[in-house]
């Protein structure tokens, strides 16, 4: 995979093609039309997409998308303009010129009027832009930020949200909210920062080979692009015993429900076979609440359950809290076995009780949320997201996969990984289980922990992206998440994100 780029190894990219043979004309009309693509394949529905623009270039990328979206798509399209064209670069008035006068809108859109989705193109700074939008800029970020907030609208940044610094992720007053940020060709170094997920919004990139490159930041974001882990088709004579099993020990009392989730995260994984080992208590309720397809066995102590004879093991997800003599059958399970370990909840919070990070291994995946991360490393609370997951990869063996809006994936020895995928639906109980679930069946198929690990979050992100399509933010749960990791699969597989 490639490290995201700074502004500086883009301007060396756009140089590098000049010297190819590719003028400024050639790589606008290419980097926009790649970017109208990527704006269907986001939103397939035909409806309104209006740009907003700039003097620059990333204006001329939007308008370039526009005409395609027109054109060959079926949309509807306008622009709003924050300057006279005469005072924009000659390829934006030629653009805009091509796209037509009756495309410019004079007012704001009449959004009731408007056939949805309807999307607000930002594109008003470039990447090497510092500092806020500033007038006339400045009103048109108001005017989509209310379109945002009152109309439905969504807002898709061309290569960075207005305001954004590309570099740092810094975050400058006035900037632009985007639902979704387009970057142009490579990920950008300072867009994966947790300091502007909420500016940036998911993250995609838009396809130009020419302007392709390796950056040197040490941050990688996760996409079908760039990773070939889950790309090859299944053998025709696979069987379940050659694509893994899965062995889990998770769910009490109170979270039945952390059992089925996770297991059903493991099926539409790709395991070939799953074991989900519960209290004897709850193996009805949970044998009613999973699919045929798993098979549910209960315990009276951990201690009975068996710790081999899998390919993987998923621990943790709704164990509930554990008295000593669980913790000690707990700890054995876990050290005695070097298969593949997804460590998740509260076997994890058992572990920062106990002060026993000892246990952890290079064959462990940990999938803390922050607030576990704090239990297990609180002296590293007061760090960035960032910083705070390379310092626990420096001295912990185990691939850390740290939870969140953008989740993180460190590993000793690699850069770190950023996921682009998912949005604010995810934010509701079962989400990490199904995760879990999803993981661990990559880990039983053969990928390495921090394949998997960013496999499992690109399409658990994925997947919530397509459910909320039928959902809303409010109204999406786990279950709607698991419906659609089939489509996220496709999607893998064909590089369409």
């Amino acid at each position: 995979m490639a490290d995201a780029l700074t502004v500086e190894e883009m301007l060396q990219a756009e140089k590098s093609a000049a010297q190819q043979g590719w003028d400024e004309a050639r790589l606008l009309e290419t980097a926009g039309r790649a970017l109208g693509r990527t704006i269907h394949h986001l939103h397939p529905r035909p409806g309104t997409a209006i740009a907003y623009l700039g003097k620059g270039h990333n204006a001329g990328d939007a308008l370039v998308a526009l005409q395609l979206l027109r054109d060959e798509y079926g949309w509807q399209v306008g622009y709003r303009a924050g300057h006279a064209l005469q005072d924009c670069s000659p390829l934006v008035r030629e653009h805009a010129n091509r796209l037509g006068a009756d495309a410019k809108l004079e007012k704001p859109p009449r959004t009731h009027a408007c056939p949805r989705p309807l999307l607000m193109l930002d594109g008003l700074l470039g990447t090497g832009s510092k500092g806020s939008p500033r007038a006339p800029l400045d009103e048109l970020v108001d005017e989509m930020s209310r379109m945002r907030q009152q109309d439905g609208a969504l807002v898709l940044a061309v290569d960075l949200p207005s305001g954004v610094n590309a570099d740092t992720g810094e975050v400058s007053e006035g900037a632009v909210v985007a639902d979704q940020t387009l970057m142009i060709a490579n990920a950008k170094a300072g867009l994966l920062r947790s300091t502007c997920t909420k500016h940036t919004g998911a993250l995609a990139i838009v396809p130009v080979d020419i302007l392709k490159r390796e950056g040197q930041s040490g941050v990688e974001m996760i996409c079908p692009q760039e990773l070939n882990a889950g790309k090859p088709p299944r053998s025709h004579d696979s069987h379940k015993g050659s694509v893994g099993s899965v062995r889990m020990l998770v769910g009490s009392p109170s979270y039945p429900g952390a059992a089925a989730i996770a297991a059903i995260g493991a099926l539409r994984g790709g395991a070939g076979l799953v074991r989900l080992h519960v209290p004897e208590s709850i193996v009805e309720t949970v044998r009613c609440i999973c699919p045929p397809e798993i098979i549910v066995a209960g315990y009276s102590a951990i201690a009975e359950v068996p710790s081999g004879d899998a390919d993987s093991r998923v621990v943790g997800c709704g164990l509930g809290k554990l008295d000593e003599e669980a913790w000690e059958a707990l700890r054995k399970w876990i050290s005695d076995s070097p298969l593949p370990t997804i460590l998740d909840a509260d076997a994890l919070n058992a572990i920062a009780a106990h002060k026993a990070l000892d246990l952890l291994q290079s064959h462990h995946v940990i999938t803390p949320h922050p607030g576990e991360f704090q239990r297990l490393a609180p002296k590293l609370g007061s760090l960035e997201r960032e910083e705070s997951a390379r310092r626990f990869a420096e001295e912990w063996p185990a691939t850390l996969l740290l939870k969140g809006s953008r989740s993180l994936i460190a590993a000793q020895g690699h850069s770190l990984r950023c996921n682009a995928t998912g949005n604010a639906g995810m934010a509701s109980g079962g989400q990490g289980d199904l995760l879990s679930g999803v993981v661990g069946a990559r880990l039983a198929f053969g990928d390495s922990p921090r394949n998997a690990a960013s496999l499992g979050a690109w399409l658990c992100g994925r997947a919530a992206e397509l459910a909320i399509r039928q959902q809303s933010p409010e109204s999406l749960s786990a279950t709607d998440t698991s419906q659609f990791l089939g489509r996220a699969w496709q999607d893998w597989r064909q590089s369409l994100r």
